[in-house]
């Protein structure tokens, strides 16, 4: 129900004007918002991530490569490689070798045999043509029954095959082979030289360690 605003006439219905004084009938405002729209709510702000690392694409393919290839070789691969791995001995004695240690027994027939160690500069040099050098600098044999003596200062060269784990020289006067060969073990930077020469019961032992120049 509603009056006129003008003279407080009841206005009828869906009438356009007043029926008393003729006032037009106002018109009823219209809401610019429906009752049934829901309010505005933001959505909730989610920080950016930090930027990928330059070639970090690049870093996870070799990652995946690398473990992909490892597991090619737990299969039977990784046998083989350790194998190529390996150096043989004629391999591995090939370079400049300086003493660490060198220490011969002599053997004689009557008692047991003296020690004798060495001190100064004992350098071998192994080459691939098959030839070596002994050089002896500055050397005194230290022998446990006669004491010490200074040795002169010289360099042998001669000839070697290797095979197996042995070293065969054919130079009868290098120093450390007496006609002989020694038993040898390389394993990267040491190499250890063991051989005998005895002739009728008398003669020497020797054991040498040296490391690599």
């Amino acid at each position: 129900m509603s009056f006129c605003t003008r003279c407080g006439t009841q206005l009828t219905p869906g009438a356009a004007f007043c029926t008393n004084c003729g006032a037009p009938v106002a018109a009823a405002p219209v809401s610019s918002t429906p009752a049934s729209a829901a309010p505005y709510a933001p959505a909730p702000y989610a920080p950016p991530g930090p930027p990928a690392a330059p070639g970090s694409g690049k870093r996870t393919r070799t990652i995946a490569i690398v473990a992909a290839t490892a597991v090619v070789l737990a299969g039977g691969g990784a046998a083989t490689w350790l194998l190529l791995d390996k150096q043989s001995l004629a391999e591995c004695i090939i370079g400049s070798w300086r003493a660490d240690s060198l220490v011969n027994t002599e053997v004689r027939p009557e008692q047991g045999g003296a020690t004798i160690n060495y001190s100064g500069v004992i350098r071998l040099v192994f080459r691939e043509n098959g030839t070596y050098d002994a050089v002896w600098q500055d050397v005194t044999m230290h022998h446990s029954n006669s004491g010490d003596t200074p040795l002169e200062d010289f360099t042998d060269t001669a000839r070697y095959v290797v095979t197996g784990d042995v070293v065969d020289y054919s130079d009868p006067d290098a120093v450390d082979d007496y006609s002989t060969d020694d038993t040898a073990t390389c394993s990267g930077d040491e190499l250890t030289l063991t051989g005998e020469s005895i002739d009728d019961g008398y003669g020497y032992r020797w054991v040498w360690h040296l490391r690599r120049e």
